[in-house]
């Protein structure tokens, strides 16, 4: 008899637990694609200093140099576009698990 009491108290501690579970796996999926979308646009960012950079040790034309820094600007304008699509979709994919998940806890179980 103490066995089958313990059993049915470790299943309703896991019933319990699994939506927690879950809710974390969720929240660390999330967390590591916010941190590899800020490291794309740190690596961006770096790039575009780089770039920067290079182009003020090479002045020799004031005019060329800004040209090719205006049109370092585009590019990394267009870049950071693109960039706050994916950080978009990132913030789309995350509510909808959650959104998915608190769905799920809602439910009654039979």
């Amino acid at each position: 008899m103490n066995t089958q009491l313990y059993d049915q108290w470790m299943e309703i501690n896991r019933a319990a637990l699994a939506p927690m579970m879950r809710w974390s796996e969720i929240a660390a999926q999330s967390a590591e694609k916010c941190t590899r979308y800020s490291l794309s646009i740190a690596q961006d960012c770096l790039d575009v200093s780089t770039r920067q950079m290079a182009l003020l040790g090479e002045l020799k034309d004031p005019q060329k140099w800004a040209a090719e820094s205006s049109k370092l600007a585009g590019e990394f304008s267009r870049k950071l576009m693109g960039r706050a699509t994916e950080g978009l979709e990132v913030v789309k994919e995350t509510r909808d698990a959650f959104s998915a998940w608190g769905t799920e806890v809602a439910e009654p179980k039979s």
